[in-house]
């Protein structure tokens, strides 16, 4: 926001460069790649493109500094990264839970790599719940949200957690 772009899920959110959201998966490019050319994006750039809103320039930087004196906030992005690995780590074993419970018979205990997933983190003393949202008429809606885990928990769960998914074959 201080450079002047709007907030890291619009498309442009990246502050070095011009990548496209879509294409910020893609690893097959080299560092330079994004750093260098059309895609390297500068303060200038920022401040002539501010009023057309392209790249997501909404404003003028706020300081006058050159992007390569911008420094990357580590433990933003190692939030960010870990809650994209806890959000993987759900979506996988939900993923598991239905091919598995597709077999079973009515009556039979479904869910229960899920519900390892659960007690694992909480016997690991961290609070977690997971539970389904709701559409605006009460109904579930197939999306699921979760405990945020912050600080500590955080650190303990990138620790502890990745031992115990195989040893109590939750993956």
């Amino acid at each position: 926001m201080i450079m002047g772009l709007k907030g890291a899920a619009s498309d442009y959110a990246c502050v070095w460069c011009k990548i496209h959201k879509i294409q910020r998966w893609d690893m097959t490019k080299d560092l330079d790649f994004y750093n260098s050319g059309e895609l390297k994006r500068t303060s200038q750039e920022i401040r002539y493109f501010h009023g057309s809103k392209k790249f997501c320039c909404i404003h003028p930087p706020l300081f006058n500094i050159e992007l390569d004196h911008v420094v990357l906030d580590e433990l933003y992005l190692m939030m960010r990264i870990t809650d994209r690995l806890t959000e993987n780590i759900i979506t996988e074993v939900m993923e598991r839970d239905s091919k598995a419970d597709f077999l079973k018979k009515r009556g039979e205990d479904k869910g229960i790599y899920f519900k390892r997933l659960i007690s694992v983190i909480n016997d690991l003393g961290i609070t977690f719940l997971v539970w389904e949202k709701t559409n605006a008429d009460g109904k579930g809606s197939c999306l699921y949200d979760w405990t945020s885990i912050m600080g500590s928990d955080k650190k303990k769960l990138c620790h502890l957690l990745p031992s115990q998914l195989e040893s109590r074959d939750i993956l």
